[in-house]
């Protein structure tokens, strides 16, 4: 194998470089256009929850009405979660992979998208963590929960009380996931701080 001479090693030194802060930028452009499609599907989810409650009080329609308000938490939540967990995965890469390959070629151990990591740490991310979840497990399983307890309370046992059992398993396999995540994410983090 032939070594390169001195200007071709920093060539190809460049290019790498080069093909590194590429990947960062595609890499963060998909990250916010994900940001931007969770945080809408949260808004999406409180729209939908206005209209299946406005249909179900308002016009003083049938207490079945409710059943949709779990479907449509089980769609949106778990397409908002799959988007925050590739959010999350995203950033691990950019942050421990890219960025310690980047960091390689910076003159004195200078830290490569230091911002990916500095702005992860003390209360404040906690703080956060449990702002995020909370918010998670009410939009999406409380609401849900609450409909379906109206529904198991109020409505007469009939052909849908199967579909009611099927989305309380549902809702309640996609709160121990929100849930599952959340452990998973705060075992990471410690983790990395040791």
């Amino acid at each position: 194998m032939t070594s390169l001479a001195p200007r071709e090693r920093h060539e190809a030194v460049g290019l790498d470089v080069e093909l590194m802060l590429a990947e960062y930028q595609a890499l963060k452009a998909e990250q916010l256009a994900r940001i931007g499609t969770r945080d809408n599907l949260l808004y999406a989810t409180l729209a939908a929850y206005a209209a299946v409650v406005a249909g179900a009080i308002g016009a003083g329609g049938p207490l079945q009405i409710l059943l949709a308000l779990p479907a449509v938490a089980a769609v949106l939540g778990w397409t908002y979660l799959s988007n925050d967990k590739k959010i999350v995965q995203i950033r691990a890469y950019l942050r421990r992979d890219l960025g310690g390959r980047l960091g390689q070629h910076l003159p004195d151990g200078s830290l490569a998208f230091g911002w990916e990591s500095v702005r992860r740490s003390g209360v404040d991310r906690w703080l956060g963590k449990v702002g995020h979840v909370a918010v998670d497990l009410i939009a999406f399983s409380g609401a849900s929960l609450a409909a379906l307890a109206a529904y198991w309370i109020l409505a007469p046992l009939d052909g849908l009380t199967a579909l009611a059992a099927a989305e309380t398993a549902l809702i309640l396999a996609f709160t121990a996931e929100v849930i599952r995540w959340s452990m998973a994410g705060r075992a990471r983090d410690r983790r990395r701080s040791e």
